[in-house]
Parts: C-alpha cells; structure tokens; sequence
C-alpha cells in the first residue's frame, strides 16, 4: 500500500492530518493516488466544510499534481524496457532475428511481405546500428512503412496500443514502475500472465506475370515519340527517360567501361570463350563517364520538364545542396545496365555500376567505402525491371535454360553456352515474386556466392521458383576456387565450373 503519509507531508501539518484521516484509502501507486485526487468533485467534500483545516478542492488537485509529479514518466519507463529487451530475447521471437552486425528481421507489420509484393516474397526488415539500436525499419524497396522501437514492434504484432505494450512487456520483464515509490510494508508486484495472440497477416494471391507470346514486339523509334511526350502515361514517361539515358550512354566514350571489365578479368583475349559476354558488353552496356554527367543533364533537360526528372530520381530538387545535378554520385565511370520490356526496345528500369567507389573518412578517423556498387535507377510504384538479359526469344524457345547469376559482373564472367540464358539479379530481391511466374515450367540453375549468405539466398530463391512452378538446381563448387564467379574466373578456373 502507497505511504500516502510521506506524500502529504509537504502539506501544512493540520492539513495533512485530515487527509490522512479522511482520504487515506488502499492506494497501490501513485498514479491510482494522482488519479483519485484528479477525480475528486466539489459535492465531494462538502461534508468537511465544518471542519478545521478543511482542504479545498484546489488543495486536492494540487496533491493530485504532486503525485503524478512523483512517478516515473512516460520516457523514463520506455528507457527501463528497451535497456532490458534485447533482440534475441524470446519476446521478440516473432520478428526472428538472424545475424550479429548486420541484423535483419521480419517486419512485424506486413511479415516481411512488403506494401506492393504478394505472397511469398519475404523481404527481411532489419535493425540499424550493426544491430545496437533498438529499432525495427521495415527493408526500404517494398516498404510498408512500418519504422519502430522494439516496443513499437511488439505492439503490431500483438495489436495493442504502444501504452498497453509498454506494461505488458514491463510485467513479461518483472519490470516494476512503482518500486521507487514509498509504500507501507513488504510492496511486491504479482507477476501478470498475458495470454496474447500473434499477429496473423493474411498473404495475398500472387498475381504471376506470364509471357504472351501472340503479343507482338514493337521497335519504337524514340526520337519520334518524344513530341507526344505530354500525352502519356506516367509509366511511358518514365520510360522515355530511362531509354533516352540508356540511349545518351551508347554515345560516349566507352573506354573507361572496356577497362572496368579487363581489370576484372573478363577479355577475350584473356579468356577466348568469353567471346560472346565480351561483344554483349560492348553492344548492350552503355557508359558515363564523370565528364559525361553535366551534358548528359542539359541533353536531358533539352528533352522533359524539369519537374519530371526530379520527380523520376535523375535529378536533385531545389532543396538539395546541389541543386539540379545528377542525382547519382560518379567517382570515375558508372556502366548503364538496361532492362528492357518484353514487348518493346524501351527501358523500364537501369542499373549503373560504379568503376571506382567512393571513399572517405568518418568522424572517428576510420576509412569508409561506399557499399552501393551498383545503384538502381528505377520508379518501384509503376515500373518494376526485369532482369538484365531477360529475352523474349529466350521465353519463345521452350527447351532454353536460365542461368541466375548474382549481378551481370558474374554473368559477363561466364562463357555462353548453347541453349542457355544467362541472366542478372543483385541477389534474391532483384526479382519480384510476380516475376517468377515467367519461368513456369522452365529449367533455372542458380550461380550464387559459395558463402553462407549467397547459398542462403539461392535457396531462399529456390524455393520461391519452385512454388512458382519452375524446376530449380542450386550450383555449386569448391570455393578455393573462388568465392563468386567473377573471382573464379579471375582465378582462372572458370571451366571447371562452367558445366556442360
């Protein structure tokens, strides 16, 4: 029970006295005390009004303040639990944290499905900090906008508000908010069983692409269209942006794009079955040089409204410390990677591989290197890529079999092979669920990374294919001899893993 005496004796000692004598109920904590005092009406006391000392009402309200002043606050008590919930406690055992530094989990809002993919597709959230920070961000391509404590997260799984979170993780905890407070006599809080149910998310129907191929190919003439520019949809807008960047890139020199891939090993001259990946890289990749940037943005801003290339991403808005520049930082080179419609020679998307990545020191004096190799140039809510070298010839021909490789470096660093198609993804989330419904039926081998996060991914893939419908083989090899295709092919063992 609250010792209400040591509370009230701040007050003037008469009056004091009679609340004691009067008011002194079988409080549990302050704030049921601040609460009662709060509550109490004039009618209320009128009885006292013969009374010495007799208390105002104003005095009642008044000790009401005081108490609730007493407890600990809001802030405090969400410091108390998120100090003691850890992000492998069992609490938190829906959001199955994988990892140490880099910590991913699954977002307790659309359980990983993110706001515009189906079934199946379970992107990862993940916690920032290298895993320190006591915050859920659901991943950024699909988000649905969930970004979140670990209080926060609790409460979505188990739909309370976060208050309701707060004391029930409190009690799971054996967290005692009152036990700085005064109480008369041994003051022990009675554990409190929650019997909560898990936040069940319904998973949609996949909506799976499939590839029509009574719809004819049209070979748009850009240059033409481009005066009928206004009266398009933002999708075909978006388009021609895409194309004429693409288009812009196959103009320029292309010698720093040439020297990027030789000094990753990829040359016919070095490697003469590298015949065909050699002359794809020449013919289909495109290249911007740092030189390149600044014409390229007046070309741009020559062909669409302002508005629309900052609106797209290409650009910097006004905001920006550079306004109206590239938006995407160039070092030395950036290599364009198209990804073209299936039924048209526009681009609905590119990738721009870095030649050179940044580097800078951080404020603690440790040297930092830019991790984004190859940044997306995209518009997620209307446009979502294909991936590189996805053909419609190679859809039309049933007996082709696809090769997934993590990124069109390893790719490019594979040999072509009769009745095969080799194709890119950057990883898992390179292709939406709805994308897989493409290859049906289809025969896919997976070259992933040799490492744990490459075969986790690969089977992570596999078996998204496989409910898709296609028939799937993880490859692997010994990975002395390289970690990834590229550095396999670096180590000059590319045929022994290039199966026949």
């Amino acid at each position: 029970m609250l010792d209400l005496k040591h509370y009230v004796s701040h007050l003037p000692a008469k009056q004091a006295e009679v609340i004691m004598m009067h008011f002194n109920k079988n409080f549990k904590s302050l704030s049921t005390a601040a609460w009662y005092f709060k509550n109490i009406k004039a009618e209320d006391i009128t009885w006292m009004r013969n009374m010495l000392n007799t208390p105002t009402l104003q005095d009642l309200h008044t000790l009401s303040d005081f108490l609730k002043s007493q407890e600990m606050s809001f802030e405090e008590k969400k410091e108390l639990v998120l100090n003691t919930l850890e992000k492998d406690s069992p609490l938190l055992a829906f959001l199955e944290p994988k990892g140490t530094r880099s910590v991913t989990v699954i977002c307790p809002k659309c359980k990983g499905y993110g706001a515009n993919t189906g079934r199946g597709r379970q992107e990862r959230g993940w916690i920032p900090k290298q895993g320190l920070s006591k915050a859920v961000i659901c991943q950024h391509r699909t988000s649905c906008g969930f970004a979140g404590d670990f209080i926060a997260a609790y409460a979505e799984e188990y739909k309370l508000s976060y208050g309701k979170a707060l004391n029930v993780l409190a009690d799971e905890l054996n967290i005692d908010f009152t036990a700085n407070e005064v109480h008369v006599g041994e003051h022990k809080k009675a554990p409190i069983k929650h019997n909560l149910v898990p936040k069940v998310v319904v998973e949609k129907e996949i909506n799976y692409m499939s590839f029509n191929p009574n719809k004819p190919y049209i070979e748009i003439d850009f240059h033409s269209y481009l005066n009928k520019y206004e009266t398009m949809t933002e999708l075909q807008q978006f388009k021609m942006v895409a194309t004429a960047i693409y288009k812009y890139s196959l103009t320029t020199n292309q010698q720093l794009k040439i020297q990027y891939y030789k000094s990753n090993g990829i040359s016919a001259r070095k490697q003469p079955t590298l015949i065909e990946k050699v002359k794809m890289i020449d013919s289909k990749l495109g290249c911007l040089s740092k030189a390149d940037i600044a014409p390229l943005v007046k070309h741009l801003e020559n062909l669409f409204p302002l508005e629309d290339l900052i609106k797209f991403g290409v650009i910097n808005d006004a905001t920006n410390k550079k306004p109206f520049t590239f938006k995407q930082s160039v070092e030395e080179a950036l290599v364009v990677i198209p990804n073209f419609d299936l039924y048209t020679n526009m681009c609905s998307g590119l990738k721009y591989r870095k030649t050179i990545l940044k580097s800078w020191t951080d404020k603690q004096g440790n040297k930092v290197i830019d991790k984004n190799k190859e940044p997306e140039f995209s518009y997620g809510r209307i446009a979502n890529p294909l991936p590189y070298h996805l053909t419609r010839e190679a859809l039309l021909d049933k007996s082709i079999t696809f090769r997934f490789f993590e990124g069109q470096k390893d790719l490019h660093s594979m040999p072509s092979r009769v009745g095969v198609c080799d194709i890119a993804i950057p990883g898992v989330n390179g292709i939406t669920v709805e994308m897989m419904g493409l290859f049906k039926g289809r025969y896919v081998e997976l070259y992933f990374d040799q490492d744990k996060a490459g075969q986790e991914g690969a089977y992570k893939l596999k078996e998204l294919l496989k409910k898709a419908g296609a028939f799937v083989n993880i490859i692997t090899w010994n990975i002395n001899l390289g970690g990834d295709v590229n550095e396999v092919l670096q180590n000059d063992n590319i045929e022994k893993i290039n199966f026949n």
